[in-house]
């Protein structure tokens, strides 16, 4: 049960981390989510006090998350879109469903690895206090968000 809290607080980070980068190209939506991750940045540096060296370093995590997960998970989401095509068909093949099964695995397998990387990542970067804090807010977070 605390290893799942752990991965869901972990998750849970990386998606406001990342959420961004996950927007529609529309410019209003990337204003509003810059002003988001902004906003997220503000919180993160008041609440756990960051060093002119720690925002530096957190701003470079992120903008690294902004380079990798969106292919990611466009690839991801088309493997879904495959995987439901193929299953509407009157005949499908298995062969193709075990295939997309298997690269949807992977995709995932690559994504929750970076994920771990991340949170490891804001461990070295973080005092031990700090890095308590912010889970601590990452599962006061989780715990309020609704549908959970």
């Amino acid at each position: 049960m605390k290893r799942l809290r752990v991965l869901v607080s972990l998750m849970f980070f990386i998606v406001i981390l990342i959420q961004p980068v996950l927007a529609d190209n529309n410019n209003i939506q990337k204003q509003d989510k810059q002003f988001d991750r902004a906003k997220f940045f503000e919180k993160l540096n008041k609440d756990l006090n960051l060093t002119d060296e720690q925002k530096t370093k957190i701003q470079t995590l992120q903008a690294e998350q902004q380079n990798i997960v969106p292919n990611t998970m466009k690839e991801l989401r088309q493997k879904y879109n495959d995987l439901t095509t193929e299953l509407s068909k009157e005949k499908y093949d298995k062969n193709i469903i075990n295939s997309l099964t298997e690269e949807i695995l992977s995709i995932e397998k690559k994504l929750s690895l970076d994920r771990i990387n991340t949170k490891i990542k804001m461990r070295d970067i973080l005092s031990t206090e700090q890095f308590k804090r912010l889970e601590e807010n990452m599962h006061k977070m989780h715990k309020h968000k609704p549908n959970n």
